[in-house]
């Protein structure tokens, strides 16, 4: 992930597949973090921007994960704003399937959290069709 900055000069993070990750299946998932948090418009969910073949851009938060974060009432706080990010994703039928402090990034000084990285995160309309289908 790169610091970088958009057309108009707003820093950006930018996720880019090296070589070795360049195959279709880590072309995929990369796209399909994309789709998912592009699904869910939410203040604690990453606002990804635009997404090509390799590469990412995302907001940049600027206050590292939520393990940087000292204070036990601003760990809650992230807490309970990434519970409402999953609740969202859930009535939506998203299941995240990778939530861990790693993929929770805050802005600094701190007021929020937000939920990152959803390359692994399943549909469960999808997986229920294609249940269907093999069945």
């Amino acid at each position: 992930v790169y610091l970088a900055r958009d057309p108009d000069g707003a820093t950006v993070a930018l996720k880019v597949l090296d070589d070795q990750h360049r195959q279709p299946a880590h072309l995929a998932r990369l796209q399909r973090e994309f789709d998912f948090a592009r699904q869910l418009a939410h203040p604690n969910v990453v606002t990804v921007y635009a997404s090509g073949p390799g590469w990412l851009a995302m907001e940049f938060l600027g206050g590292g994960t939520v393990n940087n974060l000292p204070d036990i009432p601003d760990r809650l706080s992230a807490l309970t704003q990434i519970a409402g990010a999953l609740d969202l994703a859930h009535r939506r039928g998203i299941v995240h399937c990778d939530v861990k402090p790693a993929n929770i990034l805050v802005d600094h000084p701190f007021s929020r959290a937000v939920l990152i990285d959803f390359g692994v995160a399943h549909s469960m309309a999808e997986d229920v069709a294609a249940r269907l289908a093999h069945d």
